[in-house]
């Protein structure tokens, strides 16, 4: 389970990662086409390709931020606390009757 679920997460990087640089190829192989006016539906494609780019690359922003906000507080500070586990001969609990 733990390995399937490993392999759907990089296979979801590799799509994501996919998506950006063929987006990213098209806007700049059709930056210089022939623009048929208003309703082209080329601009309209490289609108959408910015828009997505501009999505993911948002989102990958927004994830890395996280981690790393994650990785300089929460961290520190839950090494910071000791573990301490307390028992009935560590609290001198005595048990008769």
């Amino acid at each position: 389970m733990k390995q399937r679920r490993s392999v759907l997460s990089l296979a979801a990087v590799f799509v994501v990662i996919f998506v950006v640089l063929i987006s990213s190829f098209f806007v700049a192989a059709e930056t210089n086409h022939d623009c048929t006016g208003e309703d082209c539906p080329i601009c309209y494609e490289i609108s959408v390709c910015q828009e997505t780019v501009r999505k993911l690359t948002f989102a990958c922003a927004v994830f890395a931020a996280i981690l790393l906000l994650s990785v300089c507080i929460v961290l520190p500070v839950a090494q910071s606390r000791p573990a301490v586990c307390h028992t009935l001969i560590s609290l001198k609990v005595k048990l008769s009757d």
